[in-house]
């Protein structure tokens, strides 16, 4: 399992330092942003997925310790974290991208932070816990 994660947090990272590369241009390349963005939501799609059907309910069944906290914290964090993200993207279409390059790159560089900090987070988390289930 924990390799799994690793795999999903792997694939998001490297989308991120994708459109960090992007974001950093001095112009927009609004085709390349939009497929990274397609990219970044699909990969975190799937990672909740396998945090919704794998992973939550492993621990969840577990009797390590203050597991049901833990995972109420992450299952919260998440919520808001993806409604951030969904704010992010409808705010920010291609043509506003285009208008406000500087604003676009200051906001998504705050959004793609707040993701590493996330995975961060579920690697702290769920590291010990799933060694401990081996």
């Amino acid at each position: 399992m924990l390799e799994v994660l690793n795999r999903h947090h792997e694939r998001m990272r490297l989308c991120l330092t994708f459109h960090r590369e992007l974001c950093s241009e001095n112009l927009p390349q609004t085709g390349r942003i939009a497929l990274s963005r397609l990219r970044i939501t699909a990969a975190a799609a799937e990672r909740s997925r396998f945090l919704a059907r794998e992973i939550l309910p492993i621990l969840q069944g577990s009797s390590y310790p203050d597991v049901e906290r833990l995972t109420d914290q992450l299952a919260g964090d998440l919520k808001i974290l993806q409604a951030a993200a969904k704010a992010h993207i409808d705010q920010w279409n291609l043509e506003k991208i285009e208008r406000n390059w500087p604003g676009y790159q200051t906001t998504s560089r705050r959004v793609m932070t707040s993701i590493e900090q996330r995975l961060t987070l579920e690697i702290r988390i769920f590291k010990p816990i799933l060694e401990h289930l081996d």
